[in-house]
């Protein structure tokens, strides 16, 4: 082993509460990452895995039996470059380790800082106009999953820029964000409890434009169109 690296709220003790899970890089010698990946004898007693699953070429999903996660991912010195990282603690540096990973995470902490807002607005707009229109079709689940998925994070991302909040997460844009932009989590919150999923999407674009609406940037046009489009009660003719 040449590199042991805590990530996340590992990393962040004051984070951590009964629910976090252990987020780490095992760094080796090039050639011997397979081994690792594969068999946890390394890791923990078999009879204290309950399951495990490959997430990615990389990184490898560990079920305790006591409902415990480890989320680990197996890299030798070359391959540290692959990731993105934002809060992590090198415990154990038998190489370079510590430099290329304050490269990793400065290169992450660049690539967060380029969203354009303009650009992320209108994202979410004609994204939402295409989950309101599958749910009108009848794919409920596929217009759920377009506006958690797709279009809510064009959304944070546009409110994070917008209001230059630094303390978000570098990584994903999701974590935390109640603890960064209180108000907006809360309205967005009280979005998703209404009863009908158009109330919904009309909801999320006024937040939208209750927040950014003052930008010079904003797509106000696009957002006017799309809410007009979602408020009629039948779809015109031709549309699918």
């Amino acid at each position: 082993m040449l590199g042991l690296v805590l990530l996340g709220s590992a990393a962040r003790p004051e984070r951590r509460d009964e629910w976090s899970d252990h987020d780490f890089f095992l760094i080796t010698v090039p050639g011997a990452q397979e081994d690792f990946r594969n068999a946890f004898w390394w890791l923990a007693d078999e009879t204290d895995i309950a399951d495990s699953v490959r997430e990615t070429t990389h990184g490898v999903q560990v079920v305790l039996a006591n409902g415990h996660l480890l989320e680990f991912a197996v890299f030798d010195p070359d391959e540290i470059g692959l990731a993105r990282v934002n809060d992590y603690v090198v415990l154990v540096d038998k190489s370079d380790i510590g430099q290329r990973l304050e490269r990793c995470a400065a290169a992450t902490r660049e690539y967060s800082h380029h969203s354009d807002v303009a650009v992320e607005l209108r994202l979410f707009a004609v994204r939402v106009l295409v989950a309101g229109g599958r749910f009108r079709r009848g794919e409920h689940i596929a217009a759920r999953m377009m506006l958690t998925n797709y279009a809510l994070p064009h959304l944070l991302r546009a409110l994070i820029q917008g209001a230059d909040a630094a303390s978000a997460d570098s990584i994903d844009v999701t974590r935390r964000f109640e603890e960064v932009l209180p108000t907006a989590a809360q309205h967005i919150d009280e979005a998703y409890a209404c009863p009908d999923f158009t109330d919904t999407c009309l909801a999320l674009l006024a937040i939208a434009e209750e927040c950014l609406g003052g930008r010079s940037d904003f797509p106000g046009v696009l957002c006017s169109t799309v809410r007009r489009r979602l408020s009629v009660d039948v779809a015109p003719d031709g549309g699918s």
